[in-house]
C-alpha cells in the first residue's frame, strides 16, 4: 500500500516526464536544423540546453529514488 501523498505525486511525475520527453524533442530538432543549416551559435546553445535538462533528469532520478519508498 502507498502513502496517499506519494499516489498524489504519480499524475504530476507523469505530466513532467511527458514535458520533459516534448523538450527534448524540441531540442533535438533544433540541433538537427541548426547542424543541417550550419548554424553553429545555435547548435551549441541547443547542446547545452540538452545537456543541462539531462543532467537535471538524473538529478531528480537520484533524489526521487531516495525520497519515496514505494511498497
Amino acid at each position: 500500500m502507498q502513502p496517499q501523498y506519494v499516489r498524489a505525486q504519480l499524475p504530476e511525475a507523469v505530466t513532467t516526464a511527458t514535458t520533459i520527453t516534448e523538450i527534448k524533442g524540441i531540442i533535438d530538432s533544433t540541433i538537427d536544423k541548426a547542424a543541417n543549416a550550419g548554424n553553429f551559435l545555435v547548435l551549441k546553445a541547443a547542446t547545452e540546453a540538452k545537456s543541462v535538462i539531462d543532467t537535471w533528469v538524473e538529478g531528480s532520478k537520484a533524489f526521487l529514488d531516495v525520497a519515496f519508498v514505494f511498497e
